[in-house]
């Protein structure tokens, strides 16, 4: 029996666990994936994105629009006509009218609104690489935390095995009568929650394909390779960097501008309406009988009411520009918060996980070997024992969970920068 528990001891300590990053191999019938393939997949799949897409293409179309004139209005008509004999040849002024009416623009008005147009397609553009980026940061998460429940998987299932070789050497030390019974409970307890665990975890890790499924246009429970590593790199950014960055490319921002610009081409077009536009028309008159007539007309808008109408336009137009001018600055400002805020998370994450793998992981895989020497030996009870072994393993899974909360971190700021800052497999 002693023979049995001192094997078990050995096994103990030479399965200590240790932060390491390993491949998992992929299920069967789980066709093999990268997140760039993803992406790649979203950009040509996602309904969202082909739904901007049509959205941008459909306000393309309304340029040439924009510029034209109205259509010409054609009329015909019969004119003193004699109700009594309906005779076209009785009365002089009787006749068949054909008649052209053309409304001609006031000066610069057609440029006005097709620069309108395109400003709207503009922000149609706009508004398609922020969806774009939108559903490159919700990939880019679930992937993350698929890789951290991959690990985790691992790692509950390392200490799962390892307290299995515990609950065995209680249980002969028990039955040797130099254990205790609570021993056997307690490392009992502890499994039952480790597989309680494994069932969120894999729970979680369904949930997550669903969603990245969802957004690539597959059946939610299509098959998806987990990802079988997760990976730090570097990030060197500062927040003075970054903030610059966004600036020059963040599409919020871009639309932002490009939304002060529409709204004073609309302030533009609005002083234009005080201006009347230019109604001419060419008419011909047929009569049977007599000479056929030719006439001509001029009509003029007349701004009666403008101080209640035309005034009024102006003036929502300028405020419109104000206030997208003050979206822009309150847009700049959640700019700046953000990366100040995500900068933060990014340096946390980082210390916390240096100090974890070069400072606490290895002085706890020590201490579990010192609890594990001292056990053989009867100087330290089951518990102390039980509890190192716990506290290792809890400090890997805090070490992966901050690796993935950081590559996460990392992917939201790439989204508030509009542009890539790390490369991906």
């Amino acid at each position: 029996m002693q023979r049995m528990m001192r094997a078990g001891l050995i096994l103990l300590w030479c399965l200590t666990p240790v932060v390491r990053v390993t491949g998992g191999q992929p299920a069967a019938d789980e066709p093999p994936v990268t997140l760039t393939a993803l992406l790649d997949l979203a950009q040509k799949e996602n309904p969202r994105i082909l739904a901007e897409r049509l959205r941008f293409d459909a306000a393309e179309t309304r340029v040439p629009r924009a510029g034209a004139w109205e259509d010409p209005q054609v009329t015909f008509s019969l004119a003193n006509i004699p109700w009594r004999t309906f005779d076209f040849t009785q009365e002089g002024m009787t006749g068949k009218q054909l008649s052209v009416m053309q409304r001609i623009p006031l000066r610069g008005v057609t440029g006005i609104k097709t620069d309108i147009a395109r400003r709207s397609v503009e922000m149609a553009d706009w508004s398609h690489r922020m969806v774009q980026q939108e559903v490159e940061r919700q990939i880019k998460t679930a992937w993350f935390n698929m890789a951290y429940i991959t690990r985790a998987v691992e790692i509950m299932n390392r200490k799962k095995a390892l307290l299995g070789n515990v609950i065995r050497i209680a249980e002969s030390r028990y039955a040797t009568g130099e254990g205790l019974q609570q021993d056997i409970l307690k490392a009992q307890v502890e499994l039952s929650q480790i597989l309680d665990g494994l069932i969120v975890l894999r729970q979680s890790r369904s949930t997550l394909a669903a969603k990245i499924n969802t957004l690539v246009n597959r059946l939610p429970d299509s098959p998806l390779q987990a990802p079988d590593a997760l990976t730090d790199v570097p990030f060197e950014y500062s927040a003075r960097e970054l903030v610059a960055m966004s600036l020059e490319a963040r599409p919020a921002l871009m639309a932002a501008a490009t939304a002060i610009n529409r709204a004073e081409q609309n302030h533009a077009l609005a002083q234009k309406a005080w201006w009347p536009n230019l109604d001419v028309g060419m008419g011909y008159n047929q009569r049977d009988d007599r000479p056929d007539f030719i006439s001509a007309q001029v009509a003029l808008r007349i701004p009666l009411f403008g101080e209640r109408k035309q005034k009024q336009d102006v003036q929502q137009a300028r405020l419109a520009i104000e206030e997208a001018e003050a979206r822009r600055q309150q847009e700049i400002q959640h700019l700046r918060y953000t990366v100040a805020e995500l900068s933060n998370g990014i340096q946390q994450d980082r210390e916390r996980m240096t100090l974890l793998q070069s400072g606490i992981i290895p002085q706890s895989s020590r201490s579990l070997e010192s609890a594990v020497a001292g056990y053989r030996v009867d100087k330290v009870n089951f518990l102390t024992l039980l509890d190192n072994l716990k506290t290792l393993f809890d400090h890997e899974l805090t070490y992966y969970r901050l690796l993935a909360d950081y590559r996460v971190r990392i992917a939201t700021m790439e989204q508030v920068a509009g542009t890539s800052l790390v490369t991906y497999e």
